[in-house]
């Protein structure tokens, strides 16, 4: 079967799927950049580790208010704080929403917060540059939980997408 020949949901799901691993992989690479880069790193675990969280935390708590208040509708005016929320990716947005693929717009956003992060964490890991104490272990606990937590999100929220999108892959 050619690209050509898939249905709708089958062709949305691999679109959702191919937007989520880009921005992951986007994420790791400009994540094992800047740690490579920047050389004036905090001492402390805490500044180190749990900084970067913040952009993932702030995206995922705007997501979820958008979502709940507007009741899954992507035309809802409830999305215009989140798309206006981060600068550097209101084109991105914009373009994902008028073209109807908004249900990648959370998805792809949070998951280059979290490869940028693992990417982060990768490169210090493998240089021995990491800061072995409780806090360092905490974060490994705190990181796993927030990437299970946006995975999870990811999948109900887009969960027509990639339920039909499966059958109709396997199915035909």
């Amino acid at each position: 079967m050619s690209p050509y020949e898939l249905g709708t949901d089958a062709e949305r799901f691999l679109l959702f799927l191919i937007a989520a691993f880009a921005s992951l992989i986007v994420g790791v690479m400009v994540g094992v950049l800047f740690s490579k880069l920047f050389k004036h790193k905090p001492e402390s675990a805490k500044v180190r580790y749990l900084t970067p969280l913040v952009p993932i935390i702030y995206a995922f708590i705007f997501a979820i208010v958008a979502i709940v208040f507007s009741g899954g509708d992507y035309n809802s005016g409830w999305w215009a704080p989140y798309v206006f929320k981060n600068p550097f990716l209101l084109i991105f947005s914009f373009v994902l929403f008028f073209t109807g693929l908004h249900y990648m717009v959370v998805a792809a956003e949070l998951m280059g917060y979290i490869g940028f992060l693992a990417g982060l964490y990768l490169h210090e890991a493998l240089s021995n540059q990491l800061i072995r104490d409780k806090t360092t272990k905490n974060f490994k606990a705190g990181f796993a939980l927030v990437t299970i937590s946006v995975i999870i999100f990811s999948g109900v929220t887009t969960k027509d997408i990639i339920s039909y999108g499966y059958v109709e892959l396997r199915y035909g």
